[in-house]
Protein backbone atom coordinates (compact mmCIF):
# COMPACT_ATOMS: atom_id res chain seq x y z
CA UNK A 1 0.00 0.00 0.00
CA UNK A 2 1.17 3.32 -0.79
CA UNK A 3 1.67 6.00 1.99
CA UNK A 4 -1.19 7.74 0.57
CA UNK A 5 -3.08 5.00 0.77
CA UNK A 6 -1.74 4.03 4.29
CA UNK A 7 -2.64 7.86 5.38
CA UNK A 8 -6.51 7.24 3.77
CA UNK A 9 -6.63 4.37 6.27
CA UNK A 10 -5.72 5.51 9.26
CA UNK A 11 -8.15 8.56 8.86
CA UNK A 12 -11.23 6.38 8.22
CA UNK A 13 -10.75 4.33 10.90
CA UNK A 14 -13.19 4.49 13.13
CA UNK A 15 -12.73 6.10 16.68
CA UNK A 16 -12.42 3.35 19.59
CA UNK A 17 -15.07 3.72 21.89
CA UNK A 18 -15.25 6.20 24.74
CA UNK A 19 -14.51 3.61 27.58
CA UNK A 20 -12.50 1.56 25.26
CA UNK A 21 -9.22 0.21 26.51
CA UNK A 22 -6.32 2.22 27.67
CA UNK A 23 -3.12 2.44 25.24
CA UNK A 24 -1.21 -0.14 26.47
CA UNK A 25 2.12 0.81 28.89
CA UNK A 26 4.30 -1.35 26.36
CA UNK A 27 4.14 1.43 23.84
CA UNK A 28 6.06 3.51 25.90
CA UNK A 29 9.80 3.21 26.18
CA UNK A 30 12.24 3.80 29.12
CA UNK A 31 13.29 6.44 27.29
CA UNK A 32 10.05 8.06 27.32
CA UNK A 33 9.65 7.71 30.61
CA UNK A 34 12.83 9.34 31.52
CA UNK A 35 11.72 12.21 29.42
CA UNK A 36 8.13 12.81 30.12
CA UNK A 37 8.98 12.45 34.63
CA UNK A 38 12.32 14.82 33.98
CA UNK A 39 10.01 17.54 31.98
CA UNK A 40 7.34 17.06 34.80
CA UNK A 41 9.64 18.15 37.62
CA UNK A 42 8.79 21.60 35.86
CA UNK A 43 5.10 20.87 37.15
CA UNK A 44 6.48 20.19 40.63
CA UNK A 45 8.06 23.33 40.52
CA UNK A 46 5.10 25.05 39.74
CA UNK A 47 2.80 23.61 42.49
CA UNK A 48 5.93 24.22 45.02
CA UNK A 49 6.74 27.72 44.31
CA UNK A 50 2.65 28.75 44.36
CA UNK A 51 1.91 26.40 47.45
CA UNK A 52 4.85 27.18 50.00
CA UNK A 53 4.18 30.49 50.35
CA UNK A 54 1.52 30.79 52.64
CA UNK A 55 3.20 28.52 55.30
CA UNK A 56 6.36 30.99 55.26
CA UNK A 57 4.40 34.15 55.61
CA UNK A 58 3.20 32.49 59.14
CA UNK A 59 6.80 32.69 60.26
CA UNK A 60 7.76 36.22 58.14
CA UNK A 61 5.26 38.26 59.68
CA UNK A 62 7.60 38.10 62.81
CA UNK A 63 11.18 38.40 61.13
CA UNK A 64 12.86 41.56 61.48
CA UNK A 65 12.41 41.88 57.92
CA UNK A 66 8.45 42.31 57.81
CA UNK A 67 8.14 42.96 61.87
CA UNK A 68 10.29 46.22 61.38
CA UNK A 69 8.48 48.08 58.26
CA UNK A 70 6.79 51.07 58.87
CA UNK A 71 3.28 50.72 60.60
CA UNK A 72 0.47 50.24 57.82
CA UNK A 73 2.64 48.98 55.19
CA UNK A 74 2.97 45.17 56.37
CA UNK A 75 0.08 44.11 54.79
CA UNK A 76 0.82 45.86 51.51
CA UNK A 77 4.28 44.46 51.58
CA UNK A 78 2.67 41.14 52.21
CA UNK A 79 0.08 41.33 49.32
CA UNK A 80 3.59 42.03 47.07
CA UNK A 81 5.14 39.01 48.29
CA UNK A 82 2.32 36.92 47.71
CA UNK A 83 0.87 38.55 44.04
CA UNK A 84 4.95 38.39 42.92
CA UNK A 85 4.78 34.82 41.70
CA UNK A 86 1.26 35.82 39.83
CA UNK A 87 3.08 38.76 38.47
CA UNK A 88 5.80 36.76 37.24
CA UNK A 89 4.48 33.94 36.23
CA UNK A 90 2.18 36.30 33.57
CA UNK A 91 5.67 37.56 32.22
CA UNK A 92 7.54 34.00 31.96
CA UNK A 93 4.40 32.92 30.11
CA UNK A 94 4.87 35.75 27.42
CA UNK A 95 8.19 35.59 27.30
CA UNK A 96 8.16 31.55 27.15
CA UNK A 97 5.72 31.44 24.35
CA UNK A 98 8.11 33.64 22.17
CA UNK A 99 11.44 31.81 23.06
CA UNK A 100 9.90 28.23 22.79
CA UNK A 101 9.29 28.79 19.14
CA UNK A 102 12.25 30.38 18.27
CA UNK A 103 14.74 28.72 20.87
CA UNK A 104 13.22 25.31 21.30
CA UNK A 105 11.10 23.55 24.21
CA UNK A 106 14.41 21.96 25.47
CA UNK A 107 16.32 25.20 26.04
CA UNK A 108 12.56 27.15 27.60
CA UNK A 109 13.05 24.36 30.94
CA UNK A 110 16.37 25.46 31.00
CA UNK A 111 15.18 29.10 31.04
CA UNK A 112 12.95 28.31 33.90
CA UNK A 113 15.04 26.19 35.93
CA UNK A 114 17.76 29.40 35.67
CA UNK A 115 15.23 31.57 37.19
CA UNK A 116 14.11 28.94 39.83
CA UNK A 117 17.35 28.83 40.83
CA UNK A 118 18.26 32.04 40.78
CA UNK A 119 14.72 33.33 42.45
CA UNK A 120 15.07 30.38 45.19
CA UNK A 121 18.55 31.28 46.36
CA UNK A 122 17.52 35.27 46.03
CA UNK A 123 14.60 34.62 48.35
CA UNK A 124 16.85 32.47 51.07
CA UNK A 125 19.19 34.94 51.37
CA UNK A 126 17.01 37.85 51.34
CA UNK A 127 17.50 40.94 53.60
CA UNK A 128 15.14 43.17 52.78
CA UNK A 129 11.59 43.11 51.48
CA UNK A 130 12.54 44.59 48.12
CA UNK A 131 14.73 41.66 47.56
CA UNK A 132 11.72 39.19 48.81
CA UNK A 133 9.39 40.39 46.29
CA UNK A 134 12.08 40.25 43.65
CA UNK A 135 12.97 37.12 44.16
CA UNK A 136 9.29 35.84 43.90
CA UNK A 137 8.88 37.59 40.70
CA UNK A 138 12.20 36.17 39.59
CA UNK A 139 10.73 32.10 40.48
CA UNK A 140 7.06 33.76 38.88
CA UNK A 141 9.07 33.90 35.83
CA UNK A 142 10.03 30.16 35.97
CA UNK A 143 6.10 29.30 37.06
CA UNK A 144 5.09 30.99 33.64
CA UNK A 145 7.80 29.25 31.35
CA UNK A 146 7.19 26.05 32.97
CA UNK A 147 3.46 25.99 33.09
CA UNK A 148 2.99 26.67 29.70
CA UNK A 149 6.31 24.77 27.56
CA UNK A 150 6.54 21.73 29.81
CA UNK A 151 2.78 20.35 28.92
CA UNK A 152 3.98 21.06 24.70
CA UNK A 153 7.28 19.45 25.75
CA UNK A 154 5.74 15.92 26.86
CA UNK A 155 2.84 16.25 24.29
CA UNK A 156 5.60 16.54 21.59
CA UNK A 157 7.26 13.16 23.24
CA UNK A 158 4.36 10.98 23.66
CA UNK A 159 5.28 8.44 21.12
CA UNK A 160 1.36 8.22 19.97
CA UNK A 161 -1.30 10.53 19.74
CA UNK A 162 -3.50 7.50 21.90
CA UNK A 163 -1.08 8.18 25.18
CA UNK A 164 -0.56 12.33 24.44
CA UNK A 165 -2.95 13.48 26.82
CA UNK A 166 -2.38 11.19 29.66
CA UNK A 167 1.06 11.90 29.41
CA UNK A 168 0.24 15.65 29.78
CA UNK A 169 -1.94 14.56 32.40
CA UNK A 170 1.48 13.41 34.71
CA UNK A 171 2.53 16.78 34.63
CA UNK A 172 -0.58 18.22 36.19
CA UNK A 173 -0.16 15.22 38.82
CA UNK A 174 3.47 16.69 39.31
CA UNK A 175 1.82 19.97 40.32
CA UNK A 176 -0.83 19.13 42.67
CA UNK A 177 2.50 16.95 43.89
CA UNK A 178 3.97 19.94 44.26
CA UNK A 179 1.66 21.74 46.27
CA UNK A 180 1.02 18.89 48.99
CA UNK A 181 5.45 18.60 49.13
CA UNK A 182 4.83 22.07 50.24
CA UNK A 183 2.25 21.53 52.67
CA UNK A 184 4.84 19.04 54.24
CA UNK A 185 7.66 20.98 53.90
CA UNK A 186 6.46 24.26 55.67
CA UNK A 187 4.73 21.39 58.52
CA UNK A 188 8.15 20.02 59.17
CA UNK A 189 10.34 22.69 58.85
CA UNK A 190 7.96 24.66 61.40
CA UNK A 191 9.45 22.87 64.24
CA UNK A 192 12.86 24.57 63.16
CA UNK A 193 10.80 27.86 63.93
CA UNK A 194 13.12 31.11 63.75
CA UNK A 195 14.29 32.03 60.35
CA UNK A 196 12.93 28.34 58.82
CA UNK A 197 10.87 30.57 55.69
CA UNK A 198 14.23 30.55 54.32
CA UNK A 199 14.28 27.02 53.91
CA UNK A 200 11.04 26.70 53.13
CA UNK A 201 11.61 29.32 50.32
CA UNK A 202 14.93 28.11 49.19
CA UNK A 203 14.51 24.33 49.11
CA UNK A 204 12.91 24.55 45.53
CA UNK A 205 16.62 25.26 44.35
CA UNK A 206 16.92 22.18 44.51
CA UNK A 207 14.70 20.22 42.11
CA UNK A 208 14.97 23.42 39.90
CA UNK A 209 19.28 22.22 39.40
CA UNK A 210 18.39 18.41 39.20
CA UNK A 211 15.96 19.00 36.18
CA UNK A 212 18.46 21.53 34.63
CA UNK A 213 21.34 18.81 35.04
CA UNK A 214 18.95 15.85 33.28
CA UNK A 215 17.56 18.21 30.39
CA UNK A 216 21.65 18.82 29.18
CA UNK A 217 21.33 15.37 27.92
CA UNK A 218 18.34 14.81 27.28
CA UNK A 219 16.88 15.87 23.64
CA UNK A 220 15.08 18.40 21.48
CA UNK A 221 10.96 17.12 20.90
CA UNK A 222 11.10 15.08 17.45
CA UNK A 223 8.11 17.70 16.46
CA UNK A 224 10.27 20.92 16.89
CA UNK A 225 13.47 19.28 14.88
CA UNK A 226 11.14 18.45 11.94
CA UNK A 227 10.02 22.58 12.14
CA UNK A 228 13.25 23.72 11.84
CA UNK A 229 14.47 20.77 8.93
CA UNK A 230 16.05 18.46 11.11
CA UNK A 231 14.43 15.38 10.03
CA UNK A 232 17.28 12.93 10.16
CA UNK A 233 17.80 14.22 13.95
CA UNK A 234 13.88 13.86 14.76
CA UNK A 235 13.89 10.69 13.72
CA UNK A 236 17.04 9.32 15.74
CA UNK A 237 14.65 10.61 18.80
CA UNK A 238 11.92 9.04 17.99
CA UNK A 239 13.37 5.81 17.60
CA UNK A 240 14.14 5.78 21.52
CA UNK A 241 10.86 6.74 22.10
CA UNK A 242 8.81 4.68 20.24
CA UNK A 243 8.33 0.51 20.94
CA UNK A 244 5.81 0.48 18.15
CA UNK A 245 7.59 0.37 14.55
CA UNK A 246 3.92 1.32 13.40
CA UNK A 247 3.66 4.26 15.66
CA UNK A 248 7.10 5.80 14.62
CA UNK A 249 6.29 5.39 10.77
CA UNK A 250 2.71 6.92 11.75
CA UNK A 251 4.57 9.46 12.94
CA UNK A 252 6.78 10.19 10.42
CA UNK A 253 4.39 10.14 7.51
CA UNK A 254 3.17 13.18 9.61
CA UNK A 255 6.17 15.05 10.21
CA UNK A 256 6.94 14.84 6.28
CA UNK A 257 3.90 16.01 4.96
CA UNK A 258 3.99 18.57 2.46
CA UNK A 259 3.57 21.24 4.86
CA UNK A 260 6.93 20.69 6.46
CA UNK A 261 8.38 22.52 3.42
CA UNK A 262 6.64 25.88 4.66
CA UNK A 263 7.34 25.07 8.63
CA UNK A 264 11.32 24.85 8.39
CA UNK A 265 11.63 28.38 7.10
CA UNK A 266 9.80 29.40 10.54
CA UNK A 267 7.11 32.22 11.19
CA UNK A 268 7.67 35.45 12.14
CA UNK A 269 6.38 35.93 16.17
CA UNK A 270 2.45 37.03 15.85
CA UNK A 271 2.21 36.20 12.66
CA UNK A 272 0.25 33.31 13.27
CA UNK A 273 -2.47 35.69 14.05
CA UNK A 274 -2.79 36.32 10.46
CA UNK A 275 -4.39 33.04 10.35
CA UNK A 276 -8.17 32.99 11.53
CA UNK A 277 -8.07 29.32 12.60
CA UNK A 278 -5.22 30.10 15.03
CA UNK A 279 -7.48 33.24 16.42
CA UNK A 280 -10.30 30.83 16.70
CA UNK A 281 -8.12 27.88 18.57
CA UNK A 282 -6.54 30.91 20.76
CA UNK A 283 -9.77 31.44 21.50
CA UNK A 284 -10.84 28.17 22.83
CA UNK A 285 -7.31 27.85 24.92
CA UNK A 286 -7.63 30.70 26.25
CA UNK A 287 -11.62 30.50 27.59
CA UNK A 288 -10.24 26.77 28.86
CA UNK A 289 -7.58 28.51 31.23
CA UNK A 290 -9.97 31.33 32.21
CA UNK A 291 -12.91 29.11 33.01
CA UNK A 292 -10.37 26.76 35.16
CA UNK A 293 -9.71 29.74 37.49
CA UNK A 294 -13.11 31.21 37.64
CA UNK A 295 -14.46 28.12 38.40
CA UNK A 296 -13.49 28.61 41.61
CA UNK A 297 -10.13 26.82 42.46
CA UNK A 298 -8.72 29.35 44.64
CA UNK A 299 -11.74 30.34 46.22
CA UNK A 300 -11.88 26.44 47.78
CA UNK A 301 -7.87 25.88 48.59
CA UNK A 302 -8.21 29.44 50.20
CA UNK A 303 -11.21 28.70 52.21
CA UNK A 304 -9.57 25.36 53.36
CA UNK A 305 -7.62 26.42 56.02
CA UNK A 306 -9.34 29.67 56.65
CA UNK A 307 -12.50 27.27 57.79
CA UNK A 308 -9.91 25.11 60.00
CA UNK A 309 -9.02 27.74 61.87
CA UNK A 310 -12.70 29.14 62.70
CA UNK A 311 -13.06 25.41 63.60
CA UNK A 312 -10.39 25.72 66.49
CA UNK A 313 -7.71 24.38 64.75
CA UNK A 314 -4.42 26.51 64.98
CA UNK A 315 -0.59 26.78 64.61
CA UNK A 316 1.12 24.18 62.88
CA UNK A 317 -2.13 21.43 62.94
CA UNK A 318 -3.49 24.47 60.18
CA UNK A 319 -0.13 23.31 58.17
CA UNK A 320 -1.14 19.54 58.33
CA UNK A 321 -5.06 19.48 58.01
CA UNK A 322 -3.95 22.46 54.60
CA UNK A 323 -2.90 19.01 53.18
CA UNK A 324 -5.89 17.27 53.13
CA UNK A 325 -7.23 19.11 50.01
CA UNK A 326 -3.89 19.29 48.29
CA UNK A 327 -3.61 15.05 48.68
CA UNK A 328 -7.39 15.01 47.37
CA UNK A 329 -6.48 16.24 44.41
CA UNK A 330 -3.60 14.93 44.14
CA UNK A 331 -5.31 11.73 44.33
CA UNK A 332 -7.98 12.63 41.63
CA UNK A 333 -5.74 14.10 39.52
CA UNK A 334 -4.79 9.84 39.11
CA UNK A 335 -8.00 9.40 37.90
CA UNK A 336 -7.44 12.04 35.34
CA UNK A 337 -4.50 10.60 34.16
CA UNK A 338 -6.60 6.94 33.64
CA UNK A 339 -9.94 8.69 32.20
CA UNK A 340 -8.55 11.21 29.81
CA UNK A 341 -7.75 8.73 27.14
CA UNK A 342 -10.79 6.60 27.65
CA UNK A 343 -13.48 9.27 27.99
CA UNK A 344 -11.76 12.02 25.80
CA UNK A 345 -11.36 15.62 26.76
CA UNK A 346 -14.52 16.71 25.74
CA UNK A 347 -16.51 14.56 27.62
CA UNK A 348 -14.21 14.44 30.88
CA UNK A 349 -14.29 18.24 30.97
CA UNK A 350 -18.10 18.04 30.88
CA UNK A 351 -19.08 15.99 33.51
CA UNK A 352 -16.03 17.63 35.62
CA UNK A 353 -18.30 20.95 35.00
CA UNK A 354 -21.63 19.45 35.88
CA UNK A 355 -19.94 18.43 39.08
CA UNK A 356 -17.90 21.48 39.67
CA UNK A 357 -21.54 23.56 39.19
CA UNK A 358 -23.48 21.39 41.74
CA UNK A 359 -20.81 20.75 45.05
CA UNK A 360 -20.48 25.03 44.45
CA UNK A 361 -24.15 25.12 44.92
CA UNK A 362 -24.00 22.84 47.72
CA UNK A 363 -21.41 25.01 49.28
CA UNK A 364 -22.77 27.70 49.01
CA UNK A 365 -25.78 26.59 50.62
CA UNK A 366 -23.87 25.53 53.31
CA UNK A 367 -22.14 28.32 54.01
CA UNK A 368 -25.58 30.20 53.90
CA UNK A 369 -27.68 27.93 56.26
CA UNK A 370 -24.31 27.92 58.49
CA UNK A 371 -24.28 24.18 58.75
CA UNK A 372 -21.31 22.49 60.63
CA UNK A 373 -17.66 22.73 59.63
CA UNK A 374 -17.70 19.54 59.12
CA UNK A 375 -20.15 19.55 56.24
CA UNK A 376 -18.42 22.19 54.54
CA UNK A 377 -15.34 20.92 54.64
CA UNK A 378 -16.31 17.49 53.10
CA UNK A 379 -18.25 19.58 50.41
CA UNK A 380 -14.80 21.38 49.55
CA UNK A 381 -13.75 18.26 48.89
CA UNK A 382 -16.46 16.79 46.58
CA UNK A 383 -15.57 19.86 44.51
CA UNK A 384 -11.84 18.88 44.83
CA UNK A 385 -13.17 14.99 43.42
CA UNK A 386 -15.34 16.76 40.37
CA UNK A 387 -12.49 19.54 39.73
CA UNK A 388 -9.26 17.53 39.27
CA UNK A 389 -9.81 14.86 36.87
CA UNK A 390 -10.81 17.16 34.72
CA UNK A 391 -11.16 21.16 34.76
CA UNK A 392 -8.07 21.29 36.10
CA UNK A 393 -6.04 18.97 33.29
CA UNK A 394 -8.00 19.40 30.18
CA UNK A 395 -7.60 23.04 29.31
CA UNK A 396 -3.30 22.39 29.91
CA UNK A 397 -3.89 18.61 27.67
CA UNK A 398 -6.24 20.83 24.62
CA UNK A 399 -3.83 23.64 24.67
CA UNK A 400 -0.59 21.33 24.08
CA UNK A 401 -2.31 19.76 21.06
CA UNK A 402 -4.47 22.02 19.62
CA UNK A 403 -2.20 24.44 17.83
CA UNK A 404 0.08 23.76 15.03
CA UNK A 405 3.70 22.76 15.90
CA UNK A 406 4.98 25.73 14.22
CA UNK A 407 2.87 28.09 16.61
CA UNK A 408 1.85 25.93 19.09
CA UNK A 409 4.33 27.91 21.72
CA UNK A 410 2.60 30.83 21.36
CA UNK A 411 -0.72 29.84 21.39
CA UNK A 412 0.21 27.99 24.59
CA UNK A 413 1.64 30.56 26.27
CA UNK A 414 -1.28 33.21 25.07
CA UNK A 415 -3.36 30.53 27.15
CA UNK A 416 -1.03 30.60 30.26
CA UNK A 417 -1.25 34.09 30.53
CA UNK A 418 -4.53 34.02 30.48
CA UNK A 419 -4.39 31.66 32.99
CA UNK A 420 -2.40 33.68 35.41
CA UNK A 421 -4.04 37.15 35.15
CA UNK A 422 -7.22 35.23 35.76
CA UNK A 423 -5.36 34.04 39.09
CA UNK A 424 -4.51 37.50 39.61
CA UNK A 425 -8.26 38.85 39.18
CA UNK A 426 -9.54 36.21 41.30
CA UNK A 427 -6.66 37.26 44.15
CA UNK A 428 -7.79 40.81 43.67
CA UNK A 429 -11.12 40.50 44.07
CA UNK A 430 -12.00 38.07 46.01
CA UNK A 431 -11.93 40.15 49.35
CA UNK A 432 -13.87 42.45 47.96
CA UNK A 433 -16.71 39.71 46.80
CA UNK A 434 -16.36 38.11 50.22
CA UNK A 435 -17.37 41.22 51.87
CA UNK A 436 -19.78 42.64 49.61
CA UNK A 437 -21.74 39.16 49.01
CA UNK A 438 -24.14 37.09 51.30
CA UNK A 439 -22.83 34.21 53.07
CA UNK A 440 -21.68 31.72 50.13
CA UNK A 441 -22.33 34.35 47.07
CA UNK A 442 -18.74 33.68 46.20
CA UNK A 443 -19.67 30.21 45.51
CA UNK A 444 -22.89 30.53 43.79
CA UNK A 445 -21.09 33.10 41.59
CA UNK A 446 -18.73 30.74 40.66
CA UNK A 447 -21.06 28.10 40.20
CA UNK A 448 -22.80 30.28 37.55
CA UNK A 449 -19.68 30.60 35.75
CA UNK A 450 -19.51 26.85 35.90
CA UNK A 451 -22.89 26.64 34.58
CA UNK A 452 -22.36 28.96 31.60
CA UNK A 453 -18.73 27.19 30.29
CA UNK A 454 -20.74 24.08 30.37
CA UNK A 455 -22.86 24.93 27.92
CA UNK A 456 -19.90 26.92 26.16
CA UNK A 457 -17.90 23.79 26.37
CA UNK A 458 -20.98 21.74 25.00
CA UNK A 459 -21.18 24.18 21.90
CA UNK A 460 -17.60 25.28 20.98
CA UNK A 461 -14.76 22.11 22.22
CA UNK A 462 -14.54 19.54 19.69
CA UNK A 463 -13.02 16.42 20.61
CA UNK A 464 -9.50 15.74 20.03
CA UNK A 465 -9.15 12.26 21.22
CA UNK A 466 -6.56 10.36 19.38
CA UNK A 467 -6.50 12.51 16.27
CA UNK A 468 -3.41 13.89 14.49
CA UNK A 469 -2.42 17.31 13.84
CA UNK A 470 -3.93 17.35 10.53
CA UNK A 471 -7.00 15.96 12.14
CA UNK A 472 -7.22 18.20 14.73
CA UNK A 473 -6.78 21.61 12.36
CA UNK A 474 -9.19 20.21 10.01
CA UNK A 475 -11.93 19.35 13.33
CA UNK A 476 -10.95 22.94 14.47
CA UNK A 477 -11.55 24.32 10.83
CA UNK A 478 -15.00 22.72 10.37
CA UNK A 479 -16.15 24.27 13.94
CA UNK A 480 -14.87 27.90 12.96
CA UNK A 481 -17.06 27.21 9.64
CA UNK A 482 -20.04 26.41 11.13
CA UNK A 483 -19.47 28.98 14.24
CA UNK A 484 -20.38 31.66 10.79
CA UNK A 485 -16.80 32.31 9.66
CA UNK A 486 -16.53 30.89 6.04
CA UNK A 487 -13.59 30.35 4.29
CA UNK A 488 -11.58 28.18 6.78
CA UNK A 489 -9.05 26.56 5.97
CA UNK A 490 -6.11 23.96 8.20
CA UNK A 491 -3.56 25.61 9.10
CA UNK A 492 -1.04 25.61 6.25
CA UNK A 493 2.34 25.50 8.71
CA UNK A 494 1.51 22.50 10.70
CA UNK A 495 3.71 19.92 11.15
Amino acid sequence: MSVEGEEEALLSEPSPSPLGRFPSASRITPFTVLLVLTGAIGGFLFGYDTGVVSGALFYLRDDPILAGLPAGSEDLVEGAIVAGTTVGAALGAGLGSVASDRLGRRQSILYADAFFTVGSVLLAFSTSAFQLIAGRVIVGLGVGVASMIVPVYIAEVSPTKDLRAALVTVNVLMITAGQFFSYLVNYFLSFAGGECWRWMLGVAALPAILQFGGMLFLPETPRWLALKGNLGEASKVLSKLSASPEDAAEFMREIQAPSVATSTAGVRVFSAFESKLFRYQVYVGVTLQVLQQLSGINTVMYFTPVILSSAGIEGRQVLLMSMLPALTNAAMTLVGIWAIERMGRRKLLLSSLVGVALSLGLIGALFSFEAPYGWIVASLMLYLVCFAPGLSPVPWAVNSEIYPTASRGLGSGCSAVANWLSNSLISVLFPSLQHRLPAGGVFWLCGAVSVAGTWWAYLVLPETKGLSETEIQARFAERLTRSGAAGAKPETRSV
